[in-house]
């Protein structure tokens, strides 16, 4: 694992985000160097030597393909601002969120209950329509 990785895995491990990212995991027949399944991101780090390469957009297109989204760093810019790549995947995993969140308008619309105190009429009536316990 090189300092880059091992930096930014302090920053994801343990649901730091949120979500779980394993490392060095298998993906078909490539071994990515982060990926969080939940939300189908794929994380490369890149030594910045070289650019992209043919293998490279073949295997960001294998992953596409199985409905992985790629996000690709360079280790200097991991190494160097950090933060920067953590807010970047954070906003990468929210953009990325599988069930979508219960509108505000949800909450608080029921009265409170008080379990043994009145009868289920009593409770339907307070209830608002069509809606059931």
């Amino acid at each position: 694992m090189t300092r880059a990785e091992l930096l930014l895995w302090t920053r994801i491990r343990g649901r730091q985000l949120g979500v779980r990212f394993r490392r060095h995991a298998p993906v078909g027949p490539h071994v990515v160097d982060f990926v969080c399944f939940e939300r189908s991101l794929v994380v490369e780090l890149t030594d910045g030597r070289s650019a992209q390469g043919r293998d490279d957009r073949e295997r960001d297109a294998y992953l596409a393909a199985l409905g992985f989204r790629v996000r690709r760093f360079e280790e200097h810019e991991v190494v160097l601002r950090p933060e920067a790549v953590v807010a970047a995947l954070w906003l990468a995993v929210e953009g990325g969120r599988a069930v979508p969140r219960r509108p505000d308008r949800w909450v608080g619309s029921r009265p409170a209950r008080t379990p043994g105190v009145g009868t289920s009429r009593a409770w339907a009536a307070a209830t608002p329509a069509g809606r059931r316990a």
